[in-house]
């Protein structure tokens, strides 16, 4: 009887103190993925608009087709003519 209320005593100390690790850890790698994603389109922006002006052509269709998609985007923003 005292073990089983030691257990639970235990058990309840426990999970109060590994919720807000987890939480904690969850909320962390939400950042650390987002920052890293901003980090990401900063430097696309700079190798595309280094591209846009040296009249670069990638020979990769995907990166063509992104930095198409990328130039349409600034030009209809008014940042690129």
């Amino acid at each position: 009887m005292i073990i089983d209320f030691l257990k639970a005593t235990i058990g309840l100390a426990l999970k109060l103190l590994m919720y807000p690790i987890i939480f904690g850890g969850g909320l962390a790698l939400l950042i650390y993925s987002l920052l890293a994603i901003k980090k990401d389109i900063e430097i696309k922006n700079i190798v595309f608009a280094q591209a846009y002006e040296e009249k670069y052509m990638f020979k990769s269709p995907k990166l063509k087709e992104s930095y198409e998609d990328w130039t349409r985007k600034m030009i209809k923003n008014g940042e690129i003519k």
